[in-house]
């Protein structure tokens, strides 16, 4: 996976932010407890975070610094916060490594993350969704409410699955959890019992988080609600915005009331969702089949009318009676033999059986025969269809185009599926039909795409 946080360090952007850091607590290249400063990754209310280098265990970190040590109530929300994060071992909240609470400024270790892209794909969103869902499944589990749920604190893991970050406001109900803690003092705000007024990030937390009201879950549900409408960029699908108006009511009643509600009505999307495509499909698979019907030829049978015999010479004339399409299912024509041998003629036996034998003598065919195809000349302006042609030189005019199998087939039974063999001389062997295609006219095989180009004659 390209590591999108170190292309966004090196970038003159997060360089220039680096350098020119007004107020920074640290700067690249300083050590502290044995962390060496990489760059700086962003600053919130109360914090900073910056990229560090563990030499020793050769990896990075990122280390969160409070900013106001002398604040008695962020100090004390800041150690909560960190203590809070490790209480957890969940793929969906950040993992705390070290807490160094005497230092001057209070800092604590934890996951290196990278922040969302700006345009996320749609599949990436859903993703995300999805995984802060657990997140926050897990959370409400523990009694705990996020309180500040916003594209900042949510990051992406190596794997490039969402990462819940940034507790320091979180709402803890569960008191043994509250004082495990923090002891209990008026002024935590992660605490059971505490309210505050106007804490949140407007845009994304629930109303009542700024009047006073009642911290509950569905302050969540409305942040993730804002959250996903900010990542499909105000313009959710159709299917989506359902959902979000449930989520993102500014009345909490109206509001879905947990992660199951909202698991469930994601599933309903699922299932319509499928619904759509297949019909999608459907009306497809539909139309195309409708378009073909309409495209595709159809085929006349070619009338007897339309081939003509010649006796005084060995030829046959197909004429195509019009620019349509036309099947005729072969021309499986006879060879005939030279001139001597036809001038000759055959010989007439009667056989004892009773049948007839007509044939040339022998003699003659060994010595002075030689067996040419016949001529098939195919005129006019339309599409013929023939299988099977053989003992044949078709002389396909311009306006007409052939389509054939290109296979030598006797009786259509014997040698059913016969290609003409790649290494003989094919124009001694009649059985195969030749083919002069002359300009204007085209010639195409079912059967034998390679059909070899010595049986072939194009006129140009």
């Amino acid at each position: 996976m390209p590591d999108d946080l170190d292309a966004y360090l090196v970038s003159p952007e997060a360089i220039h932010e680096t350098d020119s850091a007004a107020g920074r607590l640290l700067e690249p290249g300083a050590v502290i407890s044995g962390l060496r400063v990489v760059a700086f990754l962003g600053r919130g209310a109360t914090s900073e975070v910056w990229r560090v280098r563990d030499d020793a265990l050769k990896r990075d970190v990122a280390l969160k610094m409070l900013t106001d040590p002398g604040d008695d109530l962020k100090r004390e929300r800041f150690l909560a916060e960190a203590r809070l994060l490790a209480q957890f071992d969940n793929p969906g909240i950040v993992h705390v490594h070290a807490l160094e609470e005497n230092a001057p400024h209070p800092y604590f270790t934890m996951d290196l993350l990278r922040p969302i892209p700006e345009v996320p794909s749609k599949r990436m969103i859903r993703r995300i969704f999805h995984d802060v869902l657990d997140g926050l499944a897990f959370l409400h589990g523990k009694g705990v409410v996020h309180r500040d749920i916003k594209p900042s604190n949510v990051l992406l893991n190596d794997s490039g699955h969402a990462v819940l970050t940034d507790l320091g406001i979180a709402h803890v109900g569960d008191e043994a959890l509250s004082n495990t803690i923090q002891p209990t003092t008026a002024h935590n705000m992660t605490l059971a019992g505490g309210h505050v007024v106007a804490l949140g990030t407007p845009g994304f937390s629930a109303p009542e988080q700024f009047t006073g009201g009642e911290v509950s879950p569905t302050a969540d549900i409305h942040a993730l609600g804002a959250l996903l409408l900010a990542l499909f960029k105000g313009k959710p699908p159709l299917m989506w915005r359902g959902l979000i108006r449930c989520m993102t009511s500014s009345t909490p009643a109206l509001r879905l009331k947990s992660v199951q509600e909202v698991k469930a009505h994601l599933r309903l999307i699922g299932i319509l969702h499928g619904l759509a495509k297949t019909t999608v499909i459907v009306l497809f698979c539909l139309a195309a089949w409708g378009a073909f019907c309409l495209c595709r030829p159809n085929w006349t049978d070619l009338q007897p009318d339309c081939i003509q015999r010649f006796a005084d010479r060995p030829e046959v004339v197909i004429k195509l009676p019009g620019t349509g399409h036309y099947f005729l299912p072969s021309l499986m024509l006879s060879p005939v033999l030279s001139s001597d041998a036809e001038r000759i003629g055959p010989k007439i036996k009667k056989m004892p059986d009773g049948t007839v034998d007509i044939g040339y003598p022998l003699d003659l065919l060994k010595k002075e025969s030689s067996w040419r195809r016949r001529v098939v000349k195919i005129v006019g302006h339309g599409t013929l269809k023939c299988p099977t042609i053989t003992y044949a030189e078709v002389h396909i005019q311009s306006g007409v185009t052939l389509i054939t199998s290109g296979r030598y087939e006797i009786d259509n039974s014997s040698i059913p599926h016969q290609y003409p063999p790649q290494d003989s001389c094919l124009t001694n062997n009649i059985g195969y039909a030749a083919y002069i295609v002359e300009a204007g006219a085209k010639l195409t095989f079912t059967d034998n795409k390679n059909y070899p180009p010595s049986l072939i004659s194009i006129i140009k």
